[in-house]
């Protein structure tokens, strides 16, 4: 579980993050700065939308525990299917994931400063979107405005290392740089492709695959409201 994706209504004029938690055969999502939340299919680039939106407190019991109306990034942790952290602000939380929205938050809400040394280290207060190394379980990026850094995750423990200094997105992602986008807003791997990942920037998305040091663009930039419909709403 990870990651995030885009929101650009022209009714609110606002930029926001939306979140995802790939549960099974589908993919949970609860919406940054917006109490809302949707569930849906990605195994294309149109999505469908299948449940919702509705609030995050009618199906996110570990959130409401830490009153987080809303949330900026999750990372599922490492050996754990059923535990999230939770990122919102300067601070996060670790919840337990259960069907029906069920589930309990089991740690925090405590300051990311506090807790995450590596995130201190790259001097990332926040944190913006999340995508696990593929085939690195442990392993993950976080992203930062117009930087990036891989760290190293601690199962059970927020406790991780930094395995790469902070670096532009631009310099080190050349199918982000190809796409024009020199910071991102949210991020959600392909469900059944854990190589690739759709990445959104203000109206724009693309498609890209990861490879250690390396990043392909493999569809895009294109038009979120044309090839995610479902997303109107946001």
């Amino acid at each position: 579980m990870n990651a995030n994706v885009y929101r650009n209504n022209p009714r609110t004029s606002t930029t926001s993050v939306l979140t995802e938690c790939v549960c099974r055969n589908y993919i949970k999502v609860p919406f940054g700065k917006s109490p809302q939340w949707s569930t849906l299919h990605t195994s294309t680039e149109t999505s469908r939308n299948n449940l919702g939106p509705a609030k995050i407190a009618d199906h996110w019991q570990g959130l409401v525990q830490a009153k987080f109306n809303s949330v900026d990034a999750l990372l599922e942790v490492p050996g754990e299917a059923d535990r999230v952290w939770a990122f919102r602000g300067l601070e996060f939380v670790r919840i337990q994931v259960l069907p029906g929205g069920k589930g309990k938050s089991t740690f925090g809400p405590a300051k990311i400063a506090n807790h995450w040394p590596s995130l201190v280290k790259a001097g990332f207060a926040t944190v913006d979107a999340i995508l696990p190394v593929p085939g690195q379980p442990y392993e993950a990026y976080v992203f930062n405005q117009d930087r990036y850094a891989k760290i190293s995750l601690t199962p059970g423990s927020p406790n991780s290392g930094l395995l790469s200094a902070p670096a532009k997105i631009t310099d080190d992602w050349p199918s982000l740089a190809k796409a024009g986008f020199g910071t991102i807003d949210t991020a959600v791997v392909a469900k059944g492709i854990p190589e690739h990942a759709w990445v959104f920037y203000d109206d724009q998305y693309v498609r890209i695959k990861i490879t250690p040091g390396d990043s392909e663009l493999v569809f895009g930039p294109a038009s979120v409201q044309k090839h995610w419909p479902n997303l109107d709403w946001v």
